[in-house]
C-alpha cells in the first residue's frame, strides 16, 4: 500500500508514520547481504502496513459510546436554561404590567 493512499484514506500521522518506519526498516536491513534475507522472512513490512491500515479503518468505524456520565450535564444546562428563560418572562411580565393595565383600564 502506498503511503499516498494512506493519506486518501484519512490515516493519522501516527499510524502513516508507523508505516513508513516498517517500510525504511525492511529496506535498510534488507541492504545488508545474508541479515537481509534473514530478516525479509520475518519481517513483512507489507503485512504489517496493512494490519496497521486495517486497524486504524475498524477503529474509525467503530461507534463511540456515549458517556452516560456528560448525559446529566446536557439536563442541568437545559433545566438551568429553562429556568433562566422563566425569570426572563416573569420580570418582562412585572416590569410591562403597569403599562398593560393602564391601557385596559
Amino acid at each position: 500500500m502506498s503511503s499516498s493512499r494512506a493519506i486518501r484514506l484519512g490515516v493519522s500521522k501516527r499510524v502513516l508514520f508507523k508505516m513508513l518506519r516498517n517500510v525504511a526498516l525492511e529496506a535498510l536491513v534488507g541492504v545488508v547481504p545474508v541479515l537481509g534475507d534473514v530478516f525479509d522472512i520475518g519481517f513483512k513490512a507489507n503485512l504489517r502496513n496493512a494490519a496497521l491500515l486495517r486497524s486504524c479503518i475498524e477503529d474509525r468505524l467503530r461507534p463511540t459510546p456515549v458517556r452516560a456520565s456528560r448525559r446529566w450535564l446536557q439536563w442541568v444546562l437545559l433545566a438551568v436554561f429553562a429556568a433562566l428563560i422563566l425569570a426572563l418572562l416573569l420580570a418582562l411580565l412585572r416590569l410591562f404590567a403597569p403599562v398593560w393595565q393602564g391601557l385596559a383600564g
